[in-house]
């Protein structure tokens, strides 16, 4: 039986909100057991009316913040957004009864995804805190938000993986699609303080300071949706480096991988 869980994706983009309905209503989740919550960063109803179709599920509720103005051009205003709404989604959740939390963000593209892939490890294992499918950044490089530090505690070496198969363990992942626990999500203090990262690793990180074990899992793959183009997590991504030089500046380093026919 699938647990309960709780979906959490903040929306600001009207363009890419009918898609998102299609697509949950592809994945075959137990409406009865699958609570919904959204936060529409913005003055935006038509987003409300789509989300509205969303109809059986086991709950719905939202907030809209009519006041914000999406910005995504400047990449430390747009983090620390990221943080603000995933801080305000503890509203929402806290109302619920979901055991696990889903997130998404509405320019994931997941037709007929299977979330009991990430949600089962989440669920059975107590050591698991978070486990995130594949998805490419569509910011200046192709990249894939899989992310590796060297020592989680004192990090000098921090980069994103290649393509593997399988389940692997990782440091951070991306919140645009992803697995946790209810009571890690709320107990988080999401934030972004200048890292070289965003909020979403910084959860990842956050929890493997705890002790608790991230994975991603290759074989769930999400489209990311750019103005209804997609973009592809493939095997034609860049690796990025971040290294600390003695001077403490992360210095980065991009490496294309060519993949051998």
């Amino acid at each position: 039986m699938q647990p309960l869980i709780t979906i959490i994706c903040p929306f600001t983009r009207p363009w890419a909100v009918d898609r998102w309905v299609e697509n949950l209503e592809s994945t075959g989740l137990d409406k009865e057991r699958t609570n919904l919550c959204f936060i529409i960063d913005c003055d935006e109803p038509r987003i409300l009316r789509s989300l509205k179709k969303l109809q059986g599920y086991r709950s719905f509720d939202y907030i809209m913040n009519r006041d914000n103005q999406p910005n995504e051009v400047r990449i430390a205003i747009r983090r620390e957004r990221i943080a603000t709404v995933m801080n305000q989604f503890k509203e929402l959740i806290e109302k619920t009864d979901g055991e696990i939390i889903i997130g998404l963000e509405d320019d994931t593209v997941f037709e007929g995804a299977d979330f009991s892939r990430l949600y089962k490890m989440v669920e059975l294992d107590d050591e698991v805190g978070f486990v995130e499918g594949v998805q490419c950044g569509r910011w200046g490089v192709k990249m894939l938000g899989v992310w590796k530090i060297d020592n989680v505690k004192e990090p000098r070496r921090i980069e994103t993986l290649l393509p593997s198969d399988g389940y692997e363990e990782i440091d951070g992942g991306g919140y645009y699609g992803f697995a946790t626990r209810r009571e890690l999500f709320i107990e988080h203090d999401h934030k972004w303080s200048g890292e070289v990262y965003g909020p979403d690793v910084a959860y990842g990180v956050a929890l493997r300071q705890k002790g608790y074990r991230c994975f991603v899992d290759w074989e769930t793959v999400f489209d990311h949706n750019d103005h209804n183009v997609l973009i592809r997590a493939d095997e034609n991504v860049t690796k990025i480096v971040y290294s600390l030089s003695e001077d403490n500046s992360w210095q980065r380093t991009d490496y294309e991988n060519t993949p051998s026919n």
